[in-house]
């Protein structure tokens, strides 16, 4: 079913799964074919994640901001997805805490280095998904955690869907989810929407 529906996906807009299959293991959060197409999909691929907890519908949208290709297709299709649910549009930047260095002058200085480059990505996404969708309620949001997975996902908790890149700042080619987004497609507290830009189906 798995190579089936990613085949399939060629010809879709959009293709909608739930999070465990028939016969899954409890344990495994992710049925096979849900990470068959999350991974392999040639379109968006919606995870629905059981309804272990009421998610809010009134929720936002919520996406991660990287400065990387992957990111910008996810940020547009969570801009299109708030505008259609007259919901909030949450942009969220996930910087690492300070690291030691030689002196507190040198962790200072790569300290406000990284803080700059934090807000100018939250405000090039904001300034685009502004002038695209001039209605819409947009919220910058910079954090430190000790990995964006774990701040996505804790901050999923609040919002009705979170969209990811198919591929993070820096992944390898052939590793077609990035490390974030294969974490929260497992661990989210809401829906999932992994942003595969559409592929054509061949003659």
């Amino acid at each position: 079913p798995g190579a089936t529906m990613v085949e399939e996906s060629r010809r879709a807009e959009l293709v909608v799964v739930g999070s465990r299959g028939v016969g899954g293991f409890a344990g495994l959060l992710l049925g096979s074919v849900s990470g068959q197409l999350a991974q392999h999909g040639h379109c968006p691929v919606l995870i629905v994640r059981p309804e272990e907890q009421p998610i809010p519908v009134d929720g936002p949208v919520l996406v991660g901001v990287d400065g990387s290709d992957s990111a910008a297709y996810a940020i547009e299709l969570a801009a299109d997805e708030a505008e259609r649910r007259d919901a909030e549009l949450v942009l969220m930047h996930v910087r690492s805490p300070e690291r030691g260095a030689v002196t507190p002058e040198v962790a200072a200085e790569a300290s406000t280095a990284e803080r700059a480059e934090a807000e100018g990505l939250l405000a090039d996404a904001a300034a685009q998904v502004r002038a695209a969708h001039p209605g819409l309620r947009v919220t910058e949001r910079s954090v430190t955690a000790a990995s964006p997975e774990t701040a996505l996902r804790e901050a999923s908790g609040e919002a009705s869907l979170v969209v990811v890149g198919s591929r993070g700042r820096g992944g390898f080619v052939g590793l077609l989810l990035g490390s974030v987004s294969q974490a929260l497609v497992q661990h989210s507290h809401c829906p999932v929407l992994v942003a595969h830009r559409p592929e054509p189906a061949g003659d």
